[in-house]
Order: C-alpha cells, then structure tokens, then sequence
C-alpha cells in the first residue's frame, strides 16, 4: 500500500471537531481520494476504514455542497444524523447561512427539520433529472458499478430519469434483463434525485446470467421461457446489443447477446409477449435500444423502429419516446479518430443515440399471441 494511502486512512479515522463537522470533513477527504487515487486504492482506503463506496460517495456529496457552509460560519455545530446532512445539503447557501443566524442548525437537527427550512414549493428538482427529450449526461452520478470493461451497460443516470417520468407511486417495477442490478443501485441511492417527492416502488430485478455486485437480489430467469414475477406495473428493458456483444455475458444460446438479428427479432416478440401477460390496463413498459449500422457492409438495422413494430402487436401502445447519448465520443484517442475517419469515408454513420421507447397498455384485454414471423422478414 502506497504512503498516499496510507496518509487517507490515517485522515479518515482521525475525528476532530463534533460530529457533524467531522462526518464533512471526512467526505471532503473522500471526495479528494477519489479524485487522486485508482479506483483499486480508493476502494482499499474504504476496506480499511470499514466504509461502503455507497456510503462514502454520499459522505463526499454531503461534504461538497455544505464545505461552503462551514467556511463562511466556522463555528457552526452540524448535525451528526447523515440524513439530516443529506436534507441540509439541498438547501441554498443564503437560506443555511440565515438558519445559522436564527440558530436552527444544531447537532440534534433532525431531518424533517432540515427539509423544513425551504418551503416544499421553492425546493428545485434535482439536476440529475433531465427537463428535455433528450437525455444526454455530462459527468455522471451513477458510473459503471461492476469491474467489465466491455459493453452492456447503460448509466444509472438514465434509470433516474426513468422512474422519474414513468413510474408511478406504489409500482411493482420489474427490470427483467437487470444486467449488474444499476436499477436497485439508483433506487437505493433515491434521495440523491428525488429529493422530497413521495415515490414508493417495489423493485424487482432478475437475469439470464446474474452478476456484480447485486448478485444476490437478481432472481436468475430466462425471460423466453417465462417472466420472473406474476405482476409487474412499470416494466424497464436494456435488451443486448444484437451482434456487438456476443459472448460477453454467457455462451447460451437463449442469451439474446448471442443471437443473429434474426432471432434477436423473434426473441424480442417473446419478450413483449411476456412482458405484456404480466400487465393490465395502464401498465407501462420501457425499452431501450440503439439502430445498429455495419461500417465494413454499411448494413443498417434500425432496432428501435422494430421494437415499436413488436411491442405494438403485442398488445401495447407507444406513449413516449426519449432520447440518450450512448457517450461513444467522450473519449478521444486513435481508435476512435479511425472510427469516425471510416464513418465519414464510408457514409455509415456511428450509432450514438439510444432510443428509450416507453409503452403502455390501453385495454385490459388478453394479450394477442406472438406474430408468427420475426418483423425483419416480414
């Protein structure tokens, strides 16, 4: 272990000041080791102070937004409950600096305390939440939460804003190709964007192959042959990329990762059919896919059009239509230069835009059955 980290962990377990004010300085130097440090020594400085990454990253978040506070009062005596943290942390600085004032910010703050301080209709809607169609994210809250370095991965910035628009308070909401468990990684993280809206879900993820870090609270079920729970109201989809990610998450031929678009097509039909078994009347179901473009063949495969053709035989309707970035330019180096050269010299564009079709239910009806031939052959 180097001396720089060695230097945090003797920082992380020192605590001075009351409580409050060390829990922020804590998430400060937090904030600064993950700056500074590999991931791999960050997450050996957490190992050794005994603190989750989930709790640390709130811990920095916490200390960033209220650093500001203790700079301009440092005589301040913080709370000690990290959730009356998290509620004074969305506060604005004129309104913490007037509570300071009037005394009101104590060590035995409690959390509705804290929230009491901005009137319900002045607190802004988290930034995480995107006002547009178009969803593109900038630096992201919610990164890739498992060690892979291919593809199959989607940001938890997007599962916030999901749920967000599309789910609705006391929803079974069900993500059948959960992949890592992004999903439950959000909605566990749901102060973080819903500030003080009232949502309450129950959330159930399951998977072909389930892996990461939510292992465990993944039901293991292959869609094809039947849908994980009897009832879902709000279904999300991050179906595999057809063709680009064969192999990647297991060598079975069911896995639709492995499929040719053919059978991607068919299987998708499946998919909507039991997605829609498990919904009534208003259940909502997302799907999110990019068009698919050959750069060598200049084939193009324009998934998106084809859900909407699947899903709409299937007993569904199309209610909303959004639009992400799938960041494929962030990173700027020589393979990425060879890529856009071929694109422009071939007239292939790159697919960086996914589309995050969302459909409804309209009649508590019997779903049809499947179509008979997948819609690329039709």
């Amino acid at each position: 272990m180097t001396s720089v980290t060695q230097r945090w962990i003797r920082s992380l377990r020192r605590s001075t000041g009351d409580p409050g004010l060390a829990l922020v300085e804590q998430g400060r130097r937090l904030a600064r080791a993950r700056r500074e440090l590999s991931l791999d020594r960050y997450r050996d400085v957490l190992a050794a102070v005994g603190l989750s990454e989930r709790d640390a990253d709130a811990l920095a978040r916490y200390a960033t937004h209220l650093w500001p506070l203790v700079e301009a009062t440092p005589d301040v005596r913080l709370p000690f409950r990290t959730r009356t943290l998290a509620a004074l942390a969305e506060c604005p600085l004129d309104i913490l600096l007037r509570a300071v004032s009037d005394e009101v910010i104590r060590p035995s703050m409690t959390e509705a305390d804290a929230k009491s301080l901005v009137p319900t209709a002045s607190r802004p809607v988290s930034s995480v939440i995107r006002p547009s169609d178009s969803w593109n994210f900038g630096r992201l809250q919610w990164p890739r939460i498992d060690d892979e370095n291919g593809y199959g991965y989607i940001p938890g910035d997007l599962y916030a804003n999901c749920l967000w628009y599309y789910a609705r308070d006391g929803d079974i909401v069900v993500d059948p190709m959960a992949g890592s468990g992004m999903l439950r990684r959000v909605w566990d993280d749901r102060d973080r964007w819903l500030g003080t809206d009232t949502l309450k879900l129950e959330v159930i993820m399951s998977d072909l192959a389930p892996r990461g870090p939510y292992r465990g609270s993944i039901i293991e079920c292959d869609l094809l042959e039947a849908f994980p729970v009897p009832q879902a109201d709000y279904i999300i989809l991050d179906p595999p990329y057809c063709e680009i990610v064969a192999g990647q998450y297991s060598d079975l031929d069911s896995d639709l990762a492995n499929m040719p678009p053919d059978r991607w097509c068919e299987a998708m039909s499946t998919v909507a059919q039991r997605s829609r078994e498990a919904q009534s009347e208003g259940g909502r179901c997302t799907v999110i896919v990019p068009n698919r473009r050959g750069l060598a063949d200049g084939e193009r495969l324009l998934f998106p059009e084809l859900v909407r053709r699947i899903w709409s035989t299937s007993g569904y309707r199309l209610y909303d239509v959004v639009y992400s970035s799938r960041r494929i330019q962030r990173r700027q180096g020589r393979r990425m230069a060879i890529l856009n050269t071929k694109a422009r010299q071939s007239r292939v564009p790159l697919t960086d835009i996914s589309e995050i079709l969302t459909f409804d239910v309209i009649e508590d009806t019997p779903s049809p059955p499947p179509p008979p031939r997948s819609p690329m052959l039709a």
